[in-house]
């Protein structure tokens, strides 16, 4: 292989946030890394590898991350497949909305899980209402 080729690797994460059948309302992810054909072969598929791996946990929220959710939220509002978080997600009789702050709120940075005082408490609403404002209709 090339060196070309073996800096061409790319990494893919898929997000399973709406599985039916399970009794958990979490949010299944999978990570795979991908590694192009050899130079020799480049009408061959890449080769997915499954990859294992651990979750470093960001003490707090950043300013460009708030910034990403709302370009994210501006690029995919109106689309013909989105989601109505107001909507019930079945079978588990919660609403979509419900559904993603139980999935979210174990990998929310530390400062949005500890709800310990007044101010803190204040600021995990105020992150939710924030995003309630993001995904779903006035």
């Amino acid at each position: 292989m090339s060196t070309s080729a073996a800096a061409d690797k790319f990494l893919f994460f898929i997000s399973a946030p709406y599985v039916k059948d399970e009794s958990c309302v979490d949010a299944k992810y999978l990570a795979y890394w991908v590694m192009p054909p050899p130079d020799h072969r480049p009408n061959e598929y890449g080769r997915p590898m499954q990859m294992m791996y651990n979750v470093a946990q960001d003490s707090f929220l950043t300013q460009d991350l708030l910034m990403e959710m709302r370009l994210l939220s501006e690029y995919y509002r109106g689309s013909p497949d989105a989601l109505n978080f107001c909507k019930d997600f079945e079978p588990h009789n919660l609403s979509y909305w419900e559904k993603l702050k139980r999935s979210l709120t174990s990998k929310l940075p530390r400062d949005l899980q500890v709800t310990s005082g007044d101010t803190q408490g204040q600021a995990v609403d105020h992150f939710w209402e924030f995003v309630k404002g993001l995904i779903m209709p006035v």
